[in-house]
């Protein structure tokens, strides 16, 4: 996400905690928490202006966290409605286990599904919309997308030409664990696991 947290929209806030249940006077109460800031800025060392912004949730406030899950919660919605509808079905990691099309950690997406034209247009079909409704937006100049390797060059340029992601992934590293593996996955979790100890 791009400024995550600076582009949420209150009014999309505001819906979200409706859809979801959440009693009036809380939805005031967060509303307030999350309005009546303002912000100045530094120059030659002091501080100048008042403004008062429109949306956004402020960073280091403990209350944002939440909010921003809570506003995810929408994006997954989107992706789990496709997939009932079998639109963007996504992928199993393993015989016999659920298929999966989207992961969130913190405000990093990562989206699984085929490379085909449907799924892509699927995809990219949410991200406008949770873009339009919440006023996030996707960062897709640092967005990546990763293939299978028995992937075309044919369809690898037509899924990046849909998505609008230039960069291929699959060769850095993701919480410490590199983006793509082979079979040995057990002896790469083992050693990795053993460097967490070390470190702790």
């Amino acid at each position: 996400m791009s400024k995550a947290y600076d582009r949420i929209e209150w009014d999309f806030l505001q819906a979200v905690q409706k859809r979801l249940g959440v009693h009036s006077k809380w939805i005031n109460w967060i509303h307030q928490c999350v309005s009546t800031v303002k912000y100045a800025y530094l120059l030659n060392d002091g501080a100048h202006g008042a403004v008062t912004p429109q949306r956004g949730i402020r960073q280091g406030d403990p209350l944002s966290p939440y909010i921003f899950i809570l506003c995810g919660e929408v994006l997954s919605g989107l992706c789990r409605k496709a997939q009932r509808e079998g639109s963007l079905p996504g992928i199993k990691v393993a015989r016999g286990s659920p298929p999966i099309n989207h992961l969130l950690f913190a405000d990093d997406t990562m989206f699984f599904c085929k490379s085909n034209q449907k799924n892509c247009e699927t995809l990219n079909r949410i991200l406008k919309t949770y873009e339009e409704a919440s006023g996030q937006m996707i960062n897709l100049r640092k967005s990546s997308i990763t293939f299978a390797k028995k992937t075309s060059s044919e369809t690898m340029e037509k899924a990046k030409e849909i998505l609008g992601i230039t960069a291929t992934g699959g060769q850095g590293k993701y919480l410490g664990l590199p983006e793509h593996f082979g079979r040995k996955k057990k002896d790469l979790f083992t050693l990795s696991w053993t460097v967490s100890e070390e470190r702790q």
